[in-house]
């Protein structure tokens, strides 16, 4: 795991694109899934670079496979995506570990997310609790997700 730089941008862009396409569509409708995907932007991502940290995922062999976005000011985990071809092999939870590692660093005492449906049994794995139900506005449309915490301890 690394810090993500403005040259992994393109393929943070493929693999968010990738997965909402591939993974989220089989839990969300598809007027859903075309507003996500025009959200997907090499733009979007920059402006984001600003405010957030990101990290990427490699292959041995140097793909990037996947990614994650999280915020130290805040305690929050916006995202973490890996390619399907790669979930289930650990990548999606060392990005966490990196992220918890630099959670630790910063003294944060909980960390809070807002999961897709697909996503709540793997953070539930690493410790985080359903809170609530949330409706996410996604353009035109209203998407279904659940607000996560999880306390750190220690703190």
């Amino acid at each position: 795991m690394q810090k993500a730089k403005t040259s992994d941008i393109p393929s943070i862009v493929k693999i968010h694109r990738y997965c909402v396409s591939e993974v989220n569509s089989r839990f969300y409708s598809p007027a859903i899934i075309t507003e996500w995907l025009k959200d997907i932007s090499k733009e979007d991502v920059l402006s984001q670079f600003r405010k957030s940290s990101w990290i990427i995922a490699k292959t041995k062999k140097g793909q990037t496979i996947g990614f994650g976005q999280y915020s130290l000011k805040t305690g929050e985990i916006f995202q973490i995506n890996v390619l399907p071809l790669y979930q289930k092999q650990g990548f999606g939870k060392a990005l966490y570990q990196r992220m918890l590692d630099d959670f630790k660093r910063k003294k944060v005492k909980a960390i809070s997310l807002d999961s897709t449906l697909n996503a709540i049994s793997f953070y539930q794995k690493l410790g985080f609790v359903a809170i609530e139900k949330i409706k996410y506005s996604i353009g035109s449309q209203a998407m279904e997700m659940m607000k996560m915490k999880v306390v750190l301890a220690g703190f």
